[in-house]
């Protein structure tokens, strides 16, 4: 069997799934207690106070259990940037379910993956962006 060659729309998407996949899977593998996660926050290592992206580790796994509660309170931002990690995960499958589908059509299949994409990102990113321009 002759399969065709992949598009580099195909190539992006595969990549950002195996990203995304370790990510959730890192996610389900530690658990949200203290101490857990082998990551350490380098900016509070080296001046002793929290930055806001401090537990998202914990959140992460904690929504990966469904204790959406905990979750934030390890880190208010945790469930809106879980959300858009999950959702580019599901977005990832079926736009390359969609682009091996309808290979003559990958252009027109970019455009609503870019405009979702790009208002999920928005959802997710902006309170934590703001944050951080105060911080």
């Amino acid at each position: 069997m002759n399969l065709p060659a992949l598009s580099s729309y195909g190539k992006i998407n595969i990549i950002l799934l195996v990203f995304l996949t370790a990510l959730l899977g890192y996610s389900a593998v530690f658990p949200p207690e203290a101490d857990t996660h082998p990551i350490p926050c380098i900016h509070q290592q080296i001046t002793g106070q929290p930055c806001p992206t401090c537990g998202l580790s914990r959140s992460f796994s904690s929504m990966i259990r469904f204790d959406f509660f905990r979750a934030e309170q390890w880190n208010p931002f945790g469930p809106r940037l879980f959300l858009f990690f999950f959702v580019q995960w599901i977005f990832r499958i079926v736009f390359l379910i969609l682009a091996f589908r309808f290979r003559n059509y990958e252009k027109t299949i970019i455009i609503p993956d870019i405009i979702l994409s790009a208002g999920i990102f928005l959802y997710a990113y902006l309170p934590l962006i703001r944050t951080l321009f105060r911080f």
